[in-house]
């Protein structure tokens, strides 16, 4: 008996689906200044991490990863986490495969370095895509972990769309200052 790749053994009709099932997705958020720093995972690892406009909700319940998460945050804006250390579920992020090149290229630039944007495209195997890194760090769903505020401009600092240029200038100062 043959079967077409849309039916199962029993004749159902089965629909190709994303690999991971959307409802395993947790939200939690992290204290920072007078915003917060909303954090989306799955099981297997880091979805999104974005500042937002709002205040976190003050609870001490939180899971064994979510603790990791919030104890290696604040490790790193005291200046202690260099390196971090959370997995990233790559297949829950809606990336194409140059992006995700991008990306991964851009998680591996060390603490208190930067990267021009032309630098990356070249790491990333396109010299010409300086401006396709730019719309890339602009989309960047993994702040901080994926550390688009490294990537500047040959003329200055560049964007920054995880929360406006200031907070770019007080990365890297944080960055800087040992």
């Amino acid at each position: 008996m043959v079967f077409s790749p849309f039916q199962s053994e029993r004749g159902v009709l089965c629909i190709p689906c994303m690999s991971k099932p959307v409802d395993d997705l947790k939200t939690f958020q992290i204290p920072f200044f007078n915003h917060s720093l909303k954090v989306v995972y799955s099981s297997l690892g880091l979805v999104e991490m974005t500042f937002i406009n709002e205040k976190a909700p003050r609870t001490n319940k939180f899971t064994p990863f979510e603790k990791n998460i919030k104890e290696q945050v604040q490790s790193y804006f005291l200046k202690k986490n260099k390196n971090w250390n959370l997995p990233i579920d790559w297949d829950h992020l809606e990336v194409t495969p140059f992006q995700q090149k991008v990306l991964q290229k851009m998680a591996q630039i060390p603490y208190g370095e930067v990267m021009t944007y032309s630098e990356l495209a070249q790491a990333a195997g396109s010299p010409r895509g300086a401006r396709a890194v730019g719309s890339t760090c602009a989309s960047n769903p993994i702040i901080l972990v994926i550390p688009c505020h490294r990537v500047v401009s040959t003329q200055g600092l560049g964007g920054y769309s995880g929360g406006g240029l200031a907070i770019k200038r007080r990365l890297l100062q944080l960055e800087q200052t040992q």
